[in-house]
């Protein structure tokens, strides 16, 4: 499923993107908020807390 919503978000949500600096992005830099919202509607969690 992730993988999926992250093609969606790099296909139909162009213009919500983070700019792109170039070179070998992971997802969170190169898809950054708009996968989030994605993933979230979708009905994942997602949280972080300090260790």
């Amino acid at each position: 499923m992730m993988l999926g919503e992250s093609a969606l978000a790099l296909a139909l949500d162009r213009d919500t993107l983070p700019p792109s600096a170039g070179g070998v992005l992971t997802p969170a830099t190169g898809i950054g908020d708009a996968l989030v919202t994605r993933l979230r509607n979708a009905g994942f969690e997602i949280s972080a807390r300090k260790l």
